[in-house]
């Protein structure tokens, strides 16, 4: 069986071969890459280390979708890998942030008083406890939107491993055609 048509292979409910995926999955990371970068030099009032942190995260997420363009074009599943790792590194972040998210809701002081310089939102509260609702309200938010930024970034490493598993095939397979 040719190893295009393999189940194996396909992706979003069998509906897309795992190599058209893996292209949407770049091309996402690529445009969210460049208006991230966009904002981060844009952004009035950032701390100048989380400005450096995420204008270079950002750089390498669209240097990394390049590699997969190039990967899928070329037929070079090594090219994959980076934006893989960089998959994985996305995920330790997502969940070192749920993690502060989740404390943040039953200790809002916390959060306010060590990670109160990173918000720099006026929201005018009317005395403190206004002010610890926000910042807990802030954190239900933050804990919902990480679980599922969680659950789609483990899909775009799974797809994108898919790929890499069909690309390896496909190398496999012209090999072992180029011997007989």
């Amino acid at each position: 069986m040719d190893t295009y048509y393999n189940p194996e292979f396909q992706c979003c409910c069998g509906s897309m071969h795992v190599k058209t995926g893996t292209l949407v999955i770049a091309v996402l990371s690529f445009i969210t890459g460049i208006f991230s970068v966009i904002y981060t030099l844009a952004a009035p009032g950032e701390s100048l280390s989380f400005a450096i942190f995420s204008a270079s995260t950002s750089i390498i997420e669209v240097v990394f979708a390049c590699l997969v363009f190039h990967g899928l074009k070329t037929g070079k599943a090594k090219m994959l890998m980076p934006f893989m790792v960089y998959q994985v590194f996305n995920l330790f972040q997502i969940v070192v942030l749920f993690i502060i998210s989740f404390i943040g809701i039953f200790y809002a002081q916390f959060i306010i008083d060590h990670f109160g310089d990173y918000f720099r939102i006026d929201l005018d509260p009317k005395d403190k406890a206004h002010e610890v609702e926000i910042i807990r309200i802030a954190m239900i938010v933050m804990v919902v939107g990480c679980l599922f930024a969680f659950f789609i970034c483990l899909w775009f490493l799974r797809v994108v491993q898919k790929c890499y598993r069909f690309l390896l095939a496909q190398c496999g397979a012209s090999a072992s055609f180029m011997n007989v």
